[in-house]
């Protein structure tokens, strides 16, 4: 009876961070690069059950061309989300901060530790994912993430300093969204 061996990932995030192009800088970030290859072809040779992965926000052309070459890392497209999954997204990102928000309400801090007052509400009923995704072409799950925390942490801001409760808007997330990348 023949024993199959079950896949195992490997999986690199932010590869660019060891392995983009230029200048290295330092013989450890060319060592770091040199093993990283000499591991993929081992494993590409003598582990077929493992599957390499790994995940860049960098252009494919920026990455070490030793380590995009055959046999070791294919690079596979993904792209952003179109106008209708931004929805979702969007959808998704606001109700998985609400539940943070409310969950570290109830301790008095929020997600990154700042004591708040159990009066701060965090958002108005006028968000509409829909006008959001169509203002965010091009952009991911992430970036929203970051749009809903900059415009959250700016009301939190006047409310630290006034006093005064106000909550994440419409109008908010759309001057974050304008902002966002300057």
């Amino acid at each position: 009876m023949e024993t199959v061996e079950r896949p195992w990932i490997g999986f690199f995030d932010e590869v660019d961070s060891l392995a983009n192009q230029g200048s290295l800088g330092t013989s450890e970030r060319t060592d770091s690069k040199n093993c990283l290859n000499g591991a993929i072809d081992d494993i590409a040779k003598n582990h077929p059950n493992i599957i390499i992965a790994a995940a860049t926000n960098a252009d494919i052309d920026d990455l070490e061309e030793s380590l995009m070459r055959s046999g070791r890392l294919e690079p596979i497209g993904a792209p952003a989300p179109n106008e209708e999954e931004r929805v979702d997204v969007w959808s998704a990102v606001i109700h998985k901060s609400f539940l943070d928000f409310s969950a570290a309400n109830e301790l008095g801090f929020t997600s990154d530790g700042v004591a708040v007052s159990s009066a701060f509400v965090p958002y108005e009923n006028n968000i509409d994912p829909i006008a959001l995704a169509h203002e965010t072409d091009g952009m991911t799950g992430a970036d929203f993430e970051v749009i809903l925390e900059r415009a959250r942490r700016r009301c939190y801001r006047l409310y630290r300093s006034s006093g005064e409760v106000t909550k994440v808007s419409q109008a908010d997330l759309l001057r974050e969204i304008h902002q966002f990348g300057r």
